[in-house]
């Protein structure tokens, strides 16, 4: 069984995942209009919480969520390498779900979007507790994301 931990994110951790992001991830953040590593730094910079996921030492996934802890909606995101691919999808959605959990003491609501044609990313997110809407045009160019929600219990 992989060696999976989970620490807090370092700016080294942003640095790497930048170097080694999933073509699949990069493909949505360009679908919405940014750069991969934009969209990473606003992402970290904005999250209240921000964790990453090692598996046998390589980094798999960074995490986290922003937003005012005030509000009652945290906007939750989630990256990833190929070393998350090390782990079955059903591991990493319950290693991803124990976190949301947590994430949820935080937000009453947890929501962001997905992209429509990201079919793996989709299924996760459904494995994890989200509730994956309808596609709706978003961004520049008006490619189809997916926004997906989650409420506390």
């Amino acid at each position: 069984m992989a060696d999976i931990r989970i620490v807090k994110t370092k700016p080294e951790h942003l640095r790497e995942l930048a170097r080694t992001i999933r073509k699949e991830d990069k493909r949505e953040i360009e679908a919405f209009g940014y750069t991969a590593n934009v969209a990473l730094w606003r992402s970290y910079k904005g999250s209240v919480i921000c964790k990453s996921i090692f598996v046998q030492n390589e980094l798999a996934a960074i995490f986290g969520v922003g937003g005012e802890t005030l509000d009652d909606a945290g906007k939750i995101w989630f990256l990833t390498t190929s070393a998350a691919e090390k782990v079955s999808p059903l591991r990493f959605a319950r290693i991803y779900q124990e976190q949301v959990l947590k994430m949820l003491k935080t937000f009453k609501r947890l929501e962001n979007y997905v992209d429509y044609s990201y079919t793996s990313s989709i299924r996760i997110l459904e494995l994890v507790g989200f509730t994956v809407h309808d596609p709706e045009p978003m961004g520049e160019k008006g490619n189809l994301f997916c926004k997906y929600t989650m409420r506390m219990a």
